[in-house]
């Protein structure tokens, strides 16, 4: 009796956990409208279209790391696109430091969303080449790219959704349970920078040296930074 009931009791975790990897893997429902939440800074006295960076910000939200990175970017002739999935979604510097950075709400394969419909915007501005694209992200924001580059891999996924996009760089990345990309492949067509930390207090450094290991056995272009 007892060892039937472990055994109920064990594979009903077993198919909750199955079905909360199955979600989280879908990430949001139904994702939110970004309009008025992305802030596209163009370089001055361009002429025709131009290349353009797509900005994610850690779990914080956003903060002037992401003003000084686009700020570089428009120096160098790309348009900035800083991307704030908090606002389009409510959240506010408190709340997302309480559910967003605590991983109970908000997590990278439903940002990886945002990118898509990013990317979706991009193509409809006469102002820029979405021929050539490239996006950061910081910790959280990372994730969130990670999550994208694996969620494009999915059979159900539209063709596509990341045409154009040439390069990415991931600053000190979260890489392990629940994220999308901990166990799917992140295909052969963007090349891949991924920054870690050594010393990182918060995520855990090792599972993305073995995540890159592992991408890179499979054709991802990585480079790794340490």
């Amino acid at each position: 009796m007892v060892g039937r009931l472990f055994l109920s009791l064990g594979v009903g975790l077993v198919l909750l956990l199955a079905v909360v990897l199955a979600f989280a893997a879908r990430g949001e429902a139904t994702p939110p409208d970004l309009t008025g939440h992305i802030d596209i800074r163009m370089p001055e006295a361009v002429d025709g279209p131009v290349p353009a960076v797509i900005l994610m910000s850690g779990c914080g939200g956003l903060r002037q790391i992401q003003d000084d990175y686009a700020a570089i970017a428009v120096d160098q002739g790309w348009a900035a696109v800083i991307v704030d999935s908090f606002g389009a979604r409510g959240i506010g510097r408190r709340g997302a430091l309480n559910t967003v950075c605590t991983a109970l709400r908000m997590r990278g394969q439903d940002r990886a969303q945002d990118i898509f419909s990013t990317i979706e915007i991009l193509r409809e501005d006469p102002r820029i080449n979405a021929d050539t694209l490239a996006m950061i992200g910081w910790s959280h924001g990372s994730w969130a790219i990670l999550d994208a580059m694996a969620i494009a891999q999915f059979e159900d996924t539209p063709e596509g959704v990341l045409d154009g996009m040439q390069g990415a760089f991931a600053i000190y990345p979260y890489c392990g349970f629940l994220s999308v990309v901990d166990s799917h492949p992140l295909g052969d067509d963007i090349a891949l920078t991924i920054l870690n930390v050594g010393r990182d207090r918060v995520v855990n450094t090792q599972a993305c040296r073995d995540l890159a290991e592992a991408r890179a056995a499979e054709g991802t272009p990585i480079t790794v930074i340490e």
